[in-house]
């Protein structure tokens, strides 16, 4: 993999090595958050329906569910660490229902943390139901790796190599400058929903 990685430690002391994801890895999880929203939506109608006696209610909210879209989806605050004019600053911003469930949930932390694993050199083969296994029980370590892995693959967050203002560690290599404002654009355009 031609990019950032970083070694990450369980409690149990197994290494695993996360790699930075790419556009193709936040659209997989954009199409997963759409799938997870509509089953969701349909699973309250079923709960409220035995409650109200009123089956119908479920089969409006399948009909619901099946038109959402990306765009229908609701935004979500979620606190985003940047550089403004060279300053650390956390600022809470209106982001994208995909954005808000890969950073804010434990389904899409673990998303994203096995889309990770899978592009290191001899875990390509990682189920996520194998990643689900070593996290069980250790939600603050998936978050934890969850954040490594945003660090890593988002120019734009803090603390990564190359990207803080007078750093002198190189920016990941096999990327040219435009190549890297092009994804800093795009991830940008990702988190602040306008595709």
């Amino acid at each position: 993999m031609v990019g950032r990685e970083r070694i990450f430690e369980l409690s149990d002391g197994r290494k695993l090595v996360l790699s930075q994801v790419t556009l193709k890895d936040f659209s997989a999880a954009q199409e997963e958050s759409l799938r997870s929203y509509r089953r969701a939506h349909v699973r309250a109608a079923s709960d409220i329906a035995d409650l109200a006696g009123d089956r119908n209610l479920v089969e409006t909210a399948i009909s619901q569910a099946l038109e959402f879209t990306h765009e229908r989806l609701p935004k979500k605050a979620i606190k985003m660490r940047r550089i403004v004019k060279g300053r650390k600053v956390v600022e809470t911003v209106q982001a994208d229902y995909a954005v808000w469930w890969m950073s804010e949930t434990a389904d899409g932390q673990l998303f994203m943390v096995w889309r990770s694993l899978r592009k290191a050199a001899g875990q390509e083969g990682i189920t996520i139901d194998e990643v689900d296994a070593m996290f069980t029980d250790r939600l603050q370590k998936l978050a934890e790796a969850a954040s490594e892995v945003a660090e890593i693959s988002d120019p734009t967050v803090l603390d990564v190599p190359g990207n803080v203002p007078g750093s002198t560690t190189p920016p990941a290599p096999g990327l040219t400058n435009r190549q890297r404002r092009e994804q800093r654009r795009a991830r940008r355009r990702l988190a602040e929903g306008l595709r």
